[in-house]
């Protein structure tokens, strides 16, 4: 899951940005979210913290207001023109490190003209703007949100990784990643109409998952989680991807614990993504490692233990 950072001018947008602060926290979970206010301790100073934060965060937005740019201080002098400045700072390390930056445009904002800024933040300009309205404020985040996500590693991807390098399970997901790779944009159109019943090759995987054969449960648990030839259902996905495991599928360790960590399909659970991520990768799935190592990081509610796992 994404992790963001939310960059602001308190006297410009404080509102706007609390509250997309508020509707981020609900989508990707606190610890994913950097807002000074709520992120950095009483008396940490600022500038490694948000150095720190930044180096961290997939996606950076620069919550821009009216009189951001044109914003002064006690001295009138004109903030953006100071290198000392908070936002200045935040904008110009996000851009140096090649973190996306994406200008968010609240209470009627435009993109300042590029003589107006500083040439470090000059770049900035480059990437594409959105706009929260207030009247739909909600409906807003929740598009940029998307847009978040769309930089997240896909399903597909991971289980084509999971094939590629792990040599002990490729042949067990040689059939789901087969599935998965012959999507195409008809077989798309046609997941967004609701299954009347699910085609043959579904319900035949199917009955053999109701079998209680753990092969086949992570076959459907793939298959819900990315729309393959039934309609697609996270909870249901997680269920099987569950079961599976129970009976000591490795792949299936690995995915649960992933759905876990990320809080896809069921509620996020930090311990319990670590215990099957760890089981996974001590029976050969090398994926599970990243991400055991991404859960101590956050500090998801698990902490270090004697057990520590190299990287990749």
């Amino acid at each position: 899951m994404p992790r963001v950072f939310v960059s602001y001018r308190r006297d410009d947008s404080s509102g706007q940005a609390g509250r997309l602060a508020d509707d981020l926290v609900q989508r990707f979970g606190k610890r994913r979210v950097f807002i000074d206010v709520d992120t950095i301790v009483p008396g940490e100073p600022y500038p490694p913290v948000i150095d720190r934060h930044v180096a961290r965060c997939d996606t950076f937005l620069a919550v821009i207001g009216p009189n951001w740019a044109t914003a002064i201080d006690e001295r009138g002098t004109r903030r953006l023109e100071d290198p000392a400045d908070v936002v200045r700072l935040e904008v110009t390390s996000a851009l140096a490190r090649g973190v996306p930056v994406i200008p968010v445009l609240v209470r009627e904002a435009s993109l300042p003209r590029a003589r107006a800024l500083p040439e470090a933040l000059q770049p900035m300009l480059e990437r594409q703007a959105v706009e929260l309205r207030d009247g739909v404020f909600h409906a807003d985040v929740a598009r940029l949100i998307a847009v978040i996500e769309g930089g997240r590693p896909s399903l597909r991807g991971r289980i084509a990784a999971f094939a590629r390098r792990s040599r002990r399970l490729a042949g067990r997901v040689a059939v789901v990643l087969a599935l998965v790779v012959v999507i195409d944009a008809g077989m798309r159109d046609a997941q967004r109409r609701r299954p009347t019943t699910p085609t043959a090759s579904y319900g035949d995987v199917l009955r053999e998952a109701n079998r209680g054969d753990a092969e086949a449960m992570f076959r459907v648990g793939s298959m819900l989680l990315e729309g393959v030839y039934v309609l697609k259902d996270e909870r249901e996905a997680a269920s099987w991807m569950a079961r599976a495991a129970e009976q000591g599928h490795l792949g299936a360790m690995w995915m649960y614990g992933v759905l876990l960590a990320e809080g896809r399909g069921v509620p996020h659970d930090g311990k319990a993504a670590l215990r099957w991520l760890r089981r996974a990768a001590d029976g050969g799935v090398p994926e599970a490692i990243p991400y055991i190592g991404q859960l101590y990081e956050d500090g998801n509610d698990v902490q270090w233990s004697s057990v520590i796992y190299p990287p990749l």
